[in-house]
């Protein structure tokens, strides 16, 4: 979890069964992050 006071937080859990992240979470996660300015 990322938490700041600044910006909301981004919640993540562990992806079953594979360790890796979908395509889709990467990009829903750079998305959140170009949104609060922090990318």
């Amino acid at each position: 979890m990322f938490v700041s006071d600044k910006h909301p937080p981004i919640i993540m859990h562990k992806p079953h069964p594979r360790k890796e992240l979908i395509e889709y979470q990467v990009k829903q996660l750079i998305d959140s992050l170009e949104q609060e300015g922090l990318m």
